[in-house]
């Protein structure tokens, strides 16, 4: 996906929580609770991402991004569905009942 973004001008990064100087052994992480859209779809074993677009590009931008990144991922699944399907399934499998959780969302 990186690679067909990058095929029609966009370059792709991480998101990263930057607080005061850049530590020498990288980007502080965060835990992606039910909270955020991410850590929300995890929850029902689906995949998610977030789209954040550059503030300071302009709307036309920020719109063109976004839809060639959804029409990435379409491409992306539609090749990859059956890996996706069994991936899922083969996460299914920690969650059994009577197992114990450290958080219980």
């Amino acid at each position: 996906m990186l690679k067909d973004l990058q095929g029609k001008g966009f370059i792709s990064v991480p998101y990263v929580n930057i607080h005061g100087d850049i530590p020498d052994g990288g980007f502080p992480t965060f835990m992606d609770s039910p909270r955020y859209a991410t850590g929300y779809t995890s929850l029902f074993n689906v995949i998610g991402t977030v789209v954040e677009t550059h503030m300071l590009k302009s709307y036309k931008q920020r719109v063109k991004a976004t839809y060639d990144y959804m029409l990435c991922n379409i491409d992306y699944m539609e090749q990859n569905y059956n890996v996706i399907k069994q991936k899922r399934a083969e996460n299914l499998n920690q969650y059994k009942i009577g197992d114990k959780y450290a958080i219980a969302w």
